[in-house]
């Protein structure tokens, strides 16, 4: 994004997803359950979210190099974007927010907990981006587009003069059409790549899937413990000794609870996702 501030804006949606939803989850759908996997989803709203925000911005980057009609005025220019950037953003958190909601189906109450959390984490994440990022790309754009990276200081130009759209060296010229690097990539080299080749790749993605096809029923599980460390590391290797060579004579029992001479538990008035509640006898 090349700028300082739209990435500690992005980052701040990203921590700003987690209490909206906490405060849905428990206070609206009354999941009051919070375990270790709810923890992880931060590490998956990351990359959710950075993909929805360089999404969004390489829109709006893009749109400086469309119509003079359209990279002249920056209503349209957001308009533009929006079209472009949220279509894509919204099937990705539609698909990945209908995935993790599919965990409702599961028997196990901590999975389900986490298939609610993180099912409401991507839409909230993906209303944050679609509400926060366009201001802050209008402001930025006219007020810190010419700024250094402390955000107080001017760029000027060789002469010393301060730098703005009208004698900015870089200014786009509106008649003349210009592609970024990655787009001349993709357009030429890619594109050209595909065109000619196409019949190579579907032959070799036949053959792929034909190969997983055999494969995949000769999968099974693990006959034996994988050895990730070898009974000859000198530093492990007395421990290998003294548990093959003198074990422990002590037998460890598993304790066992049994109750007798009760007809049911009475579940009345259970909560689903409390792990301490298990009924009265």
């Amino acid at each position: 994004m090349k700028s300082s501030v739209l990435a500690i804006v992005g980052v701040s949606i990203i921590f700003l997803s987690f209490p909206f939803t906490a405060f849905i989850v428990s206070g609206i759908f009354r999941v009051g359950y919070f375990g270790y996997l709810q923890v992880i989803a931060i590490f998956l709203v990351c990359g959710i979210a950075a993909d929805d925000i360089f999404v969004f911005v390489d829109a709006w980057k893009q749109s400086e190099f469309m119509a003079p009609e359209i990279m002249s005025d920056k209503k349209r220019r957001m308009a533009y974007s929006f079209r472009r950037g949220v279509r894509a953003m919204t099937v990705t958190s539609a698909t990945t927010a209908a995935a993790f909601l599919a965990n409702l189906v599961s028997p196990l109450m901590p999975i389900r907990a986490f298939g609610v959390f993180s099912g409401t984490l991507i839409p909230v994440n993906f209303f944050l981006v679609i509400i926060m990022m366009p201001p802050t790309v209008i402001y930025y754009e006219a007020h810190l587009k010419h700024k250094k990276c402390c955000c107080c200081c001017d760029r000027k130009t060789a002469d010393g003069e301060k730098i703005t759209d009208e004698n900015n060296p870089n200014k786009i010229d509106p008649g003349k059409e210009t592609h970024r690097r990655i787009e001349n990539w993709f357009d030429e080299k890619w594109n050209t790549f595909i065109s000619k080749g196409k019949f190579v790749i579907v032959i070799l993605t036949v053959i792929w899937f034909g190969l997983t096809l055999y494969f995949a029923p000769q999968m099974g599980p693990q006959t034996e413990q994988p050895e990730f460390i070898s009974e000859e590391n000198p530093i492990l290797k007395p421990f290998f000794v003294m548990t093959d060579e003198f074990p422990a004579s002590g037998d460890s029992y598993a304790d066992v609870t049994v109750f007798w001479a009760t007809k049911d538990i009475d579940r009345e008035g259970e909560n689903q996702w409390d792990p301490e509640f298990i009924g009265e006898i």
